[in-house]
């Protein structure tokens, strides 16, 4: 049995050393396909979930609280330092000025 086991590790460390050299003969110039590109449809969607934070959050408020009369921005529309944001409606406002 002693005699046996340097045989069998022969045997398999030279079954290896031929896998490895036929592998580096076979595999010595890569296979690459070409095409043209072209238009066509799309094949595959890609979804996923996550949570999308903005680059810059801003706090907007206002001196007086009231119902909005008329909103001159949308949610993602670029505003500017100083613009209008919404009006308040100034009924409430206006009924305290005549009970006064």
């Amino acid at each position: 049995m002693k005699r046996f086991v340097p045989w069998l590790i022969a045997i398999i460390a030279l079954l290896f050393v031929a896998l490895v050299v036929r592998q580096c003969r076979n595999g010595g110039a890569a296979n690459y396909q070409t095409t043209t590109v072209t238009r066509g449809p799309i094949t595959q969607a890609v979804t996923a979930t996550g949570t999308l934070n903005p680059v810059v959050n801003v706090q907007v408020g206002s001196q007086v609280s009231g119902n909005i009369a008329k909103l001159f921005a949308d949610f993602n529309s670029q505003v500017k330092a100083g613009q209008v944001v919404a009006q308040i409606d100034p009924a409430l406002f206006q009924a305290t000025v005549t009970q006064a």
